[in-house]
C-alpha cells in the first residue's frame, strides 16, 4: 500500500480520557467545520457535545480519529460499528459506518487519503468488509467516488418553516380519517410512550421500517431496540425533551406511524423521525393525515418551534409529495455510498 501522506498524522481520540487541551482543540476544529459547512444549523455547546461523545451507547461503538498537520486538527473520521456481544451482532459484523470530514483549506493535500488509509487498516484488523459513507456536500462526491465507492442510496434533508404551513387546512386533512369513514382509530403518546407499550411496538416498527425505500444499500435488517429507547428517554429526562408518537390502528395492527422529537437544547426545532403507512392503507390520504396531526400536536405543545426537519429517500415519491403539500422544502440532497475493503485497498495501492 502506498503511504497516505507523510505530513498527516492520524491520532485516536478517546472522549473518556481526553485532556482539557485535547477537548479545546477539538472544539475549535468543529467550530470551524460548522462555520464552513453548517452555518445555519444549531450548534451543540461544548459541554453538551462532550456529554454526547462520552455516552455509552448500548448497541453502537464509535472509534474516533483525528488527522493533524503541523500539530493542528485538519480532519476527522469516526467508525461506527455494532457493539460486540449484542443481539444480532453477527448480521452487523461485516459493516462499518463512516462519519467525518476535512477543513476546506486542507482538501487535496492528502488528508482524506490518510484518513481512508486508516479506515482500510481498521477494516482489515476488525474483519469489516463494507463501509457506508453519507456525502452531504458536492465536493465530497468526487473524492468518495474515486476511492471505488458506489452510490447506493440518494436522500434529501427537508425543512419546514412553520410560517409556510397551511395551518387552516390541517384539521380537515387530519380529520379525513373520520370523514372518509376509514375503519382506523388514533393512538397518541406525548411526551413519552409507556415502556410496556413501546415493547409491543418494536416488531411492527421494525417491519414498517424495512418496507421503506432503501435504494441498493447492502445492510442487515433494521431492528428497533427497546433498550435503546429506554436509554434515549433517560437522556431526554436529563437535558429536557419530548417524544411524540401518533399511531393509526386497524384493530390491533399498526396501520400508520408518525413520530417526532423535541430537544430542549435546540428549542426552535423538531425532528420528524419516522413516518410509515402499512401497504393496505397507502394511497388513501393516511400519511397526510398523520403528518397533519403531528404538526398540530407540536404547535399546541411547543409554540416556540419554528422549524421541522426530516429525511426522505429521493425515490419515495408519495411521501415527498405529501411533504411538499405541507410546505416542506429541500434543504440538502445527500447520497450514501458503500465501499468494499478490496476496492479501498486497490485505490490506496494505485
Amino acid at each position: 500500500m502506498a503511504p497516505a501522506s507523510a505530513s498527516v498524522e492520524i491520532r485516536p481520540f478517546d472522549p473518556r480520557s481526553a485532556s482539557r487541551a485535547d477537548w479545546e482543540a477539538l472544539h475549535a476544529y468543529r467550530r470551524q467545520r460548522a462555520a464552513e459547512e453548517f452555518p445555519d444549523a444549531p450548534f451543540l455547546q461544548d459541554a453538551d457535545f462532550e456529554h454526547e461523545a462520552q455516552r455509552h451507547l448500548l448497541f453502537v461503538l464509535h472509534h474516533r480519529f483525528l488527522a493533524l498537520s503541523a500539530g493542528e486538527i485538519v480532519g476527522n473520521i469516526i467508525f461506527g460499528v455494532r457493539r460486540p456481544g449484542t443481539e444480532g451482532y453477527d448480521a452487523y459484523a461485516p459493516y462499518v459506518d463512516i462519519f467525518g470530514g476535512v477543513l476546506k483549506q486542507q482538501r487535496r493535500r492528502g488528508v482524506g487519503r490518510a484518513l481512508f488509509a486508516h479506515l482500510h487498516d481498521f477494516m482489515v484488523a476488525n474483519g469489516k468488509s463494507l463501509a457506508s459513507i453519507k456525502v452531504l456536500f458536492p465536493d465530497g462526491h468526487g473524492f468518495v467516488a474515486a476511492t471505488g465507492a458506489q452510490a447506493k442510496f440518494r436522500s434529501v434533508e427537508n425543512h419546514l418553516a412553520f410560517g409556510d404551513v397551511p395551518w387552516a387546512q390541517l384539521p380537515a386533512w387530519r380529520d379525513r380519517i373520520e370523514t372518509d369513514h376509514l375503519p382506523l382509530r388514533w393512538e397518541m403518546h406525548v411526551p413519552r410512550v409507556p415502556i410496556a407499550r413501546l415493547a409491543q411496538l418494536m416488531a411492527p416498527f421494525s417491519n414498517l421500517s424495512n418496507q421503506q425505500p432503501l435504494g441498493e444499500l447492502e445492510m442487515p435488517r433494521i431492528r428497533y431496540e427497546l433498550a435503546a429507547f429506554e436509554a434515549w428517554y433517560r437522556e431526554l429526562d436529563l437535558h429536557g425533551g419530548e417524544h411524540y408518537l401518533l399511531l393509526l390502528k386497524d384493530g390491533d395492527e399498526v396501520a400508520a406511524v408518525c413520530d417526532a422529537n423535541w430537544d430542549a437544547r435546540v428549542p426552535g426545532r423538531v425532528h420528524q423521525s419516522f413516518t410509515a403507512v402499512a401497504a393496505p392503507w397507502r394511497n388513501q390520504g393516511v400519511a397526510q393525515a398523520t403528518k397533519a396531526a403531528m404538526l398540530l400536536l407540536v404547535r399546541e405543545r411547543r409554540p416556540e418551534v419554528t422549524t421541522f426537519t426530516t429525511y426522505n429517500a429521493q425515490s419515495n415519491a408519495p411521501m415527498l409529495a405529501v411533504n411538499r403539500k405541507l410546505g416542506f422544502r429541500v434543504h440538502r440532497e445527500e447520497c450514501t455510498y458503500q465501499l468494499s475493503r478490496d476496492a479501498l485497498g486497490a485505490f490506496l495501492g494505485a
